[in-house]
């Protein structure tokens, strides 16, 4: 397939969604241009010509290898749809694709916040968990970026096989469309977990010696990961859920990155704490990290009134002022779920919400609690 096929399908250059992506080439929410080994939409194939003061330079960009100016996203990205098979089948990617790729993304992921603002229309994707084929599946069924645009809640690594093309394949997608695709943070997403449960295994068994370094790289670019969204100001997005020492989104949003293997405060419950109906406050988790919070629970959204956390009660879809809280805790109603081909226990779910006028018009219901 070539680029200009690729791109008409995607509606650039015509008067659908895609026409207005911002180039990944040109900065992300009006930072600084990126140096990035190629921008998709444009299709520059060496370092970007509108460049930023070299004081001002990110200094991660300075350890790109100049060999990876020849990496070509649009057939990159391509090879992944090329030869689909059930069961696992492993992709093989040279050192200079994963610097490429892994730099690239790193660079973009550091200029976001540890929180992030999303506008909708925007698909909403829990766990992976190493499922590739589920993932290729569902950019056939629902539509590949930038035709949909997607929020990730992490969790992309461990239990199953192909970990290591799931983050391959997000990764390139997020260099090319950074405004099309978002991906937050699981507690996956932290050395001291995917080290144990199966990543660090298969980066080790598929590429040998190279296999330390390549999970490295990873681990780098995972701890620059955002960890929540709050998209349209109405529904907040994480992994886990709330902390008790969460007392304004502003602490999220405030908090520098890279985060480097959080194992307490905030971030670190985020990343761990679930839903529990059947309490009303907070109780310490029985997973041994975070807590679980219930319905009595709230946080405060740049610092005004504080929204209550579970809304989608009846007694508390009356309230004043409400956000929805969506976490990989516990799946939307009514969503469309992820199989798994490789019975690994690994599970996951799609919702779609979007905005029309002022009033919200759910596609597939986006509540969660």
């Amino acid at each position: 397939m070539t680029r200009n096929s690729i791109m008409a399908a995607n509606g650039i250059g015509s008067g659908a969604r895609g026409a207005v992506e911002r180039h990944a080439c040109q900065g992300v929410d009006g930072s600084p241009p990126l140096a990035l080994a190629v921008c998709h939409l444009c299709s520059i194939k060496k370092r970007s010509t509108a460049r930023t003061p070299r004081s001002r330079r990110p200094a991660p960009a300075k350890t790109l290898l100049k060999s990876i100016e020849c990496l070509d996203y649009p057939e990159f990205l391509d090879k992944h749809y090329e030869k689909i098979e059930p069961g696992i089948h492993k992709i093989h990617y040279t050192m200079t694709e994963y610097r490429a790729v892994i730099q690239d993304a790193n660079l973009l992921l550091s200029s976001e916040k540890t929180l992030i603002d999303v506008d909708p229309p925007v698909v909403i994707v829990g766990d992976i968990h190493g499922q590739f084929n589920d993932l290729i599946n569902m950019f056939l069924l629902i539509g590949r970026p930038p035709e949909r645009r997607y929020l990730f809640l992490g969790d992309y690594v461990d239990r199953g096989m192909m970990s290591i093309e799931c983050m391959m394949l997000l990764l390139a997608y997020k260099v090319c469309y950074p405004t099309s695709v978002y991906l937050l943070r699981g507690n996956h997403e932290c050395a001291r977990v995917n080290k144990k449960y199966g990543f660090w295994n298969e980066c080790i068994s598929h590429l040998g010696d190279q296999g330390e370094t390549v999970w490295a790289m990873f681990q780098r670019c995972f701890n620059n990961m955002p960890v929540s969204a709050l998209v349209a100001t109405k529904i907040l997005c994480m992994h886990g859920g709330l902390s008790p020492s969460l007392e304004s989104l502003d602490d999220v949003r405030n908090t520098m990155k890279p985060v480097r293997n959080p194992f307490r405060g905030v971030i670190n419950d985020m990343l761990w704490a679930d839903p529990d109906m059947s309490i009303l406050d907070w109780r310490t988790s029985t997973r041994g990290s975070g807590f679980a919070f219930g319905s009595h629970c709230t946080v405060s959204v740049g610092g005004g009134d504080p929204f209550t956390a579970l809304t989608n009660t009846p007694r508390n879809r009356a309230t004043r002022a409400r956000i929805d809280i969506v976490s990989c805790q516990k799946a939307p109603r009514n969503s469309t779920p992820v199989a798994d081909d490789n019975d690994s226990g690994a599970c996951g779910a799609v919702a779609r919400r979007h905005c029309r006028g002022r009033g919200w018009v759910n596609a597939i219901d986006a509540h969660c609690i």
